[in-house]
């Protein structure tokens, strides 16, 4: 390690003296990609904390593009999206799956690692992410694909590669390409022996365990919100203590780094070396933890530092994107760029004659609903388009956007949308031009608020003789007698059933209630078509007072049966209701250039010739 560290510092002499005008392609390029990794948890990007050392010492020998944005907030849609070049919702679009999830990169569209290949590289992988692998074709254009995925642990770690490397890996005579995708900062965090402790003495608290948050009947936390938090009650020690053993996990990555790189007779200067992460993690900055939640900036923000003699070590303060990753190394390898790229070449950035772009865009998982983020030098825009499903989980009208500050508000915790809504307009036709598959979600038609939404009336009718309201108790007798009630050995069990006319459609659920002490219960909605549960969610907390709880979920067929299940205390619950929720149709547009699928409709279909009419005349329908 320490002859490692002399010769980056060599490094910089050598970057200094051999600038040239033009970079010559680099013999060995190895991309480390550390999945998890957020850029606000490294040294060198004004943390506070000693997370990086050895990073730090690479960042001052590097370009260091400061406002590196992934393509997504998850492994599964932006590995594909820098591998390719293309967002993760346009290769799944021609493979007639717009909006399935999974990651597998259609065999037609050209990978970074064929450009390569294309060039005469030896290329190598090594990868301990199950999502990264050969089933999701991530192996197209390498000669050797590592999937180091071992049976016992939740995952191999960085001294898993260093040890089938040392003992399998030998370099090549041609130009190679390597490539490492690691885990260890990943959730569960479980720093080895002495990173655990590194960053905190001790724990106290009862929500850690095994290198995540649980609560009641070890349930994962993933929120803070009131929402979420029937079955914890959080302490700000819990997510400390969560923190720390992120960090912890951050500095046992960097301390192996180098001797990974040993492993790999990495020669700075004379190798480029690129280190990167997928995506970046949360730690309830917007009341959730991890990634994947919301494509919040914190699950988007993501280290990159790019290496090599030809470049000259610089920050770079203006957003990039890791889609430019692709046309760059086409840039520099002067092969020609495979139609449809969505980044652009960083090659004139790096070689010290930046061209800062105005804007960079990411997406959101489609289970979600697309979701975009434009984010300028200044400015973060971001639009939701099904806002209930994590950030608002009680909001109805589904859209939402917010506007934030980045260099007065980097954490985007103040919404500048109701004071900046001139600004909010330019990004939003912004954002529609470069991810036109928002290309219909104008201004005028997705700014309302939940008070603007018609709902149906009730579709829960009592059945006859049956009660409004429900006092159930565990001890064996009920209050009100209800004729579709049953009693089990302990549990108390009382249904509701709806006929449903816009299958798929948006319904909002609404139950009050007040419980005594330790009372229990479940509440869950089931397809009676199937016979299976669609949508559940556990109480456990005291409510003296009645409390109104709101969910909007999506009934899969005509048939729907409400199930409240007590399991013990006493609860008194008001007729629930479900209501049908008139929400206008804003379609999703296609990729343009990309052909859908023959099965797939098109989402103009479902308009109304007025409708057509008018988004013909705003320009949105051809």
């Amino acid at each position: 390690m320490k002859n490692l560290k002399i010769r980056i510092a060599l490094c910089a002499v050598l970057a200094a003296s051999t600038l040239a005008a033009h970079s010559e392609a680099p013999k060995r390029v190895i991309m480390v990609v550390v999945d998890c990794l957020s850029a606000r948890h490294l040294h060198y990007m004004g943390y506070e904390r000693q997370t990086s050392p050895w990073l730090d010492e690479v960042a001052k020998q590097s370009v260091n593009f400061e406002l590196a944005i992934a393509p997504s907030d998850s492994t599964g849609s932006s590995v594909p999206a820098y591998f390719t070049g293309k967002y993760t919702s346009v290769l799944r679009q021609m493979r007639g799956r717009i909006l399935s999830t999974g990651a597998t990169i259609p065999k037609e569209v050209k990978t970074f690692a064929e450009v390569f290949k294309s060039k005469g590289y030896q290329n190598t992988a090594w990868v301990t992410n199950p999502v990264v692998g050969k089933r999701a074709l991530m192996n197209q254009g390498f000669h050797e694909f590592h999937e180091i995925l071992p049976l016992e642990a939740p995952r191999a770690t960085i001294d898993d590669i260093i040890r089938i490397v040392k003992s399998t890996y030998t370099p090549s005579a041609k130009p190679e390409l390597l490539y490492i995708h690691t885990m260890d900062v990943h959730t569960p965090y479980v720093p080895p022996v002495p990173f655990e402790t590194m960053f905190i003495d001790s724990y106290k608290g009862k929500h850690f365990w095994r290198g995540g948050l649980f609560g009641t009947e070890r349930e994962d936390i993933r929120s803070n919100l009131p929402y979420y938090s029937e079955h914890h009650n959080l302490t700000q020690e819990d997510i400390d203590f969560f923190k720390a053993q992120y960090d912890g996990s951050i500095a046992y990555t960097d301390n192996r780094l180098p001797v990974l790189l040993d492993a790999l007779n990495y020669r700075p200067g004379e190798d480029m070396l690129i280190v990167t992460s997928d995506h970046g993690e949360g730690f309830f900055e917007h009341n959730f933890k991890g990634h994947k939640k919301a494509t919040h900036i914190e699950e988007l923000h993501v280290p990159l530092l790019i290496s090599y003699k030809d470049f000259l070590p610089a920050k770079r303060q203006y957003p990039v994107s890791l889609l430019d990753l692709m046309p760059t190394f086409c840039d520099l390898l002067e092969v020609e760029e495979p139609k449809g790229l969505f980044g652009r070449s960083l090659l004139p950035d790096l070689m010290g004659n930046p061209k800062p772009v105005g804007y960079v865009c990411a997406e959101g998982e489609d289970v979600r609903g697309p979701t975009g983020v434009l984010i300028s030098q200044k400015y973060l825009y971001w639009m939701n388009t099904r806002v209930h499903l994590y950030v608002e989980p009680t909001r109805v009208w589904p859209v939402r956007e917010y506007l934030f500050d980045l260099e007065k508000d980097p954490d985007c915790q103040n919404d500048l949308m109701k004071t900046n809504q001139d600004i909010a307009d330019v990004m939003n036709a912004e954002l529609r031009k470069r991810y036109p598959r928002l290309q219909s979600f104008a201004p005028d038609r997705i700014r309302r608020e939940d008070s603007e939404v018609k709902l149906s009336n009730n579709l829960f009718a009592p059945a006859e003789g049956q009660g409004k309201d429900w006092e159930l108790s565990s001890e064996g007798e009920t209050f009100k007698k209800a004729k579709n009630l049953t009693m089990l050995i302990r549990n108390v069990t009382v249904k509701a059933q709806a006929s449903i006319k816009d299958v798929g459609k948006a319904h909002v659920l609404e139950l009050q209630y007040s419980a005594s002490k330790w009372t229990r219960f479940t509440a869950k909605l089931r397809d009676k078509k199937s016979d299976k549960v669609f949508w559940t969610y556990k109480f456990y907390k005291e409510r003296d007072k009645v409390k109104t709880f709101r969910a909007v979920v999506y009934p899969p067929s005509e048939e729907v049966e409400l199930e409240i299940e007590l399991h013990f205390g006493r609860l008194f619950l008001r007729w629930p209701k479900f209501q049908k929720a008139h929400l206008p149709v804003i379609p999703v547009k296609p990729w343009r250039g990309v052909k859908q699928s023959a099965t797939q409709k098109s989402p103009e279909d479902n308009l109304s010739e007025a409708q057509k009419e008018r988004m013909k005349a705003l320009g949105y329908v051809q």
